[in-house]
């Protein structure tokens, strides 16, 4: 029953790390298709535009390139001066397709992407990570403490930490460790630490236990 707030943040991250990469994971492997398996066509060009010193071609796969319904499809890349040049006077531009898939394509004399994606991507990762990292130690470092007044007893299966004033709490979870002098017990995403004193604990560990205690101040 507790499994599930203790996972989600795990979840959540793996998920993050799965988006942000997908994007760079599906970059390279396109290239590799094209540059394995990729044949030689030509685009027709339908508009180019210089924003500085970068250089754009806007073009669509003629029938010739096997583009079936894709020649509607236009696709806008950076290229090379010599390239804009001959798109300005050709309006064509030699690109590489994949025969079976002619949406994934690549003008031959693109700008590479350059490893600003990589580093991007990476800078991402390490922030998701950080993220984990700092949730992990924020969460061990908040550990409510908590000094028995009674002695721990099994409950059926529960995660409740319930304030009843004076500084008593009523905690219920599994016990994740069991020391000779304090078990720690999880409840939901809150681990406790309960600190027995003369007060014993029969229940087993990863079993559902319940006790009341005085928060004990740091």
């Amino acid at each position: 029953m507790s499994s599930k707030p203790r996972l989600w943040p795990f979840v959540v991250a793996a998920f993050l790390l799965v988006m942000i990469n997908l994007p760079l994971a599906h970059m390279t492997w396109n290239n590799h298709r094209l540059d394995t398996h990729g044949i030689e066509g030509v685009g027709q060009v339908s508009a180019t535009k210089q924003i500085g010193e970068k250089r754009f071609v806007t073009f669509h796969l003629d029938d010739g390139a096997g583009a079936g319904g894709a020649e509607e499809k236009t696709y806008t890349v950076e290229v090379t001066p010599e390239a804009f040049q001959r798109a300005e006077r050709d309006e064509t531009i030699a690109i590489v397709y994949l025969p079976d898939d002619p949406g994934t394509n690549r003008a031959l004399a693109q700008v590479p992407t350059g490893s600003l994606p990589w580093w991007l991507t990476g800078m991402a990762n390490l922030a998701v990570l950080v993220m984990v990292v700092l949730m992990l130690w924020s969460r061990r470092h908040a550990m409510l403490v908590l000094e028995a007044t009674e002695d721990v007893t099994r409950c059926k299966p529960d995660d409740t930490v319930l304030e009843l004033g004076g500084e008593l709490f009523l905690v219920r979870g599994d016990i994740l460790e069991i020391h000779d002098d304090y078990i720690v017990l999880q409840a939901n995403s809150d681990q406790v630490k309960v600190i027995l004193g003369e007060h014993h604990n029969p229940v087993g560990h990863q079993q559902p236990a319940q006790v009341r205690g005085r928060k004990v101040s740091r």
